[in-house]
């Protein structure tokens, strides 16, 4: 398949998904408490969803339908991760730019940030940044600077990407291979700071603070954390298995000089 056709393929499943996601926001509370609710969480019923009221994939321990806040959840997780990675990718190529400016000035003042950036630890440089850059009336820092400050940590990859290349056309794969390496490395460091508390505020749920609530009633709900676990490791897995397959194509069009 070439890597026109598979680029392709990736486009329409993006969409076809983000058309889902709004679809489900648009119907469906993650918040709701289903009125039938006795106290006890509704394990999952595949096979007839009317044993638990419609609730596919059960309810956490306070009643709210699990696929409903697992659709939200990868709204909010996937999305601040994807506006982290345009922050990477649109600081790291503005960067590489001034790099190639003709002046020993530029190349040594890029060399020396990415070098800085790259000293910091992306777990202990946000958490730092959120215990000292937060308002007093907030208890974190708001989700578009939890990205910009994700998207700065990461930027050197792209800065050293486009600087390994000689021509803007061979930037732009090793670019994408970058930053889809980047986009998984972001998307744990999310769900890391929204498990500890300091990303998404509850109620609104994401990947991190689900795993984060449910692993306090973990004997009485398993499925209230193993559901979000899944979701996360999916998308993970499929990330890594375009890039891979989008890696593979590029190289065998250097090897070869097309694709089949």
């Amino acid at each position: 398949m070439s890597r026109r056709r598979v680029a392709a393929v990736i486009i329409v499943a993006l969409v076809a998904v983000f058309i889902m996601l709004a679809f489900a926001l648009n119907r469906f509370d993650p918040n709701s408490i289903d009125r039938n609710w006795t106290g006890e969480p509704l394990p999952p019923c595949f096979v007839n969803a009317s044993q638990c009221y419609g609730h596919l994939l059960g309810t956490d321990n306070l009643g709210r339908d699990l696929l409903a806040r697992s659709l939200y959840g990868s709204a909010n997780s996937l999305g601040l991760a994807l506006v982290a990675l345009a922050f990477a990718v649109v600081a790291g190529l503005g960067v590489a730019m001034i790099s190639r400016v003709p002046s020993r000035v530029g190349g040594f003042v890029v060399e020396r940030f990415v070098a800085a950036i790259e000293c910091f630890p992306p777990f202990a440089f946000i958490f730092i940044m959120i215990i000292v850059g937060r308002p007093d009336r907030l208890f974190t820092l708001p989700g578009i600077a939890i990205a910009g400050l994700a998207g700065l940590l990461f930027c050197p990859r792209i800065v050293r990407a486009v600087m390994s290349v000689p021509t803007a056309r061979g930037a732009l794969a090793v670019v994408a291979d970058q930053a889809a390496q980047a986009l998984t490395a972001i998307i744990l460091l999310v769900a890391t700071v929204d498990f500890i508390g300091w990303g998404v505020e509850p109620p609104y749920p994401s990947w991190g603070n689900m795993l984060s609530d449910a692993q306090e009633n973990l004997s009485i709900a398993w499925w209230a954390m193993v559901f979000p676990a899944i979701w996360l490791s999916g998308a993970l897995l499929v990330i890594e298995a375009v890039r891979r397959l989008l890696v593979g194509g590029s190289r065998s069009t250097d090897d070869h000089g097309s694709l089949v």
